[in-house]
């Protein structure tokens, strides 16, 4: 969906569920998804990136993805992420999915 306003356009790829990753993770061509959508990003434009969900099977392409040892949250505040399908994501993965993206996006940025 893009929305357009005077001073920035706003886009959101609607992606499945099971591919919310880094922006090179389940959709490849970034570049003709923009285009397609009829959006160029500049140095103005609003990026954020989803990371879900977590994948905690024995067989993730992501060992690292899940925080074991989860530090500065209460224990209700955990409780409450797990009891609604979700964990806290270590920062080593986060941080990669953050590389991958800006190294996917930026060069898109005219």
């Amino acid at each position: 969906m893009a929305t357009m306003s005077l001073r920035r356009i706003d886009l959101r790829l609607a992606l499945p569920h099971e591919v919310r990753r880094a922006a090179a993770i389940g959709l490849e061509d970034w570049s003709a998804g923009l285009e397609e959508a009829g959006v160029a990003l500049s140095a103005d434009s609003d990026l954020d990136m989803a990371v879900a969900p977590v994948d905690r099977t024995p067989v993730s392409p992501w060992p690292n993805q899940v925080e074991k040892k989860p530090v500065d949250i209460s224990p209700e505040q955990l409780k409450f992420i797990q009891d609604h399908g979700s964990s806290l994501l270590t920062e080593e993965f986060y941080a990669d999915q953050m590389r991958i993206t800006a190294e996917t996006l930026l060069p898109l940025i005219k």
